[in-house]
């Protein structure tokens, strides 16, 4: 859970900020925390033992909010399993376009799902930006009466990077050399998102 704990530490996509430190792996506290981040809500004092199950019928509200019904989901314990999937999948599209340096996949609200990232890159900051980019560029396309956004393609110095929709609730990210032929790329993306999105 240490990885939940510092995507929430560190992820400007909420306003609040949480004091973590010293925040045991109790699966209890780490709820709490959830919930005061997402929602709002006035976290109660509540004994160290008591199984997050019980919490969260006695204190949360009859409706979550779409983010918040998200985080719940992390905590699942298929979560793991869910990630293991991503995970080949994006193994096996990569594998189509072997200029990919880097990926993440994350929620539309800007909350890293999973990844493989260079060693020191901040991944909630980069979650966050990818979900404004993609969230600014569909609005642009909205107003120009373009139709619906697909992917948002960024060419730089070093190479490009690849924003696309991955179904109605995630965002998959590439980064790829300027090797890489821009329409593998696309296609490798389109194929990780067409067996992604089901999925979440």
């Amino acid at each position: 859970m240490s990885w939940m704990r510092r995507t929430i530490r560190d992820s400007p996509w909420t306003g609040l900020r949480i004091a973590l430190k010293g925040v045991p792996d109790d699966v209890s506290i780490l709820w709490r925390e959830l919930i005061t981040m997402c929602m709002g809500f006035e976290g109660r004092a509540m004994d160290s033992q008591l199984h997050h199950a019980n919490f969260i019928n006695a204190h949360l509200p009859t409706e979550l909010n779409e983010p918040a019904q998200r985080l719940v989901a992390m905590l699942d314990p298929n979560f793991e399993e869910l990630q293991g999937k991503l995970r080949q999948i994006m193994e096996e599209a990569t594998a189509l376009a072997a200029g990919v340096r880097a990926w993440m996949l994350l929620s539309k609200e800007g909350l890293p799902i999973a990844s493989a990232v260079p060693q020191g890159l901040e991944e909630a900051e980069i979650a966050a930006m990818a979900a404004s980019i993609l969230g600014v560029a569909d609005l642009a396309a909205e107003r120009m009466e373009q139709g619906s956004l697909e992917e948002v393609l960024l060419t730089n110095e070093r190479g490009m990077m690849l924003m696309k929709s991955a179904g109605e609730k995630a965002i998959l990210v590439l980064a790829a050399g300027k090797a890489l032929k821009t329409g593998l790329l696309v296609y490798a993306a389109k194929t990780a998102c067409d067996r992604i999105a089901p999925l979440l």
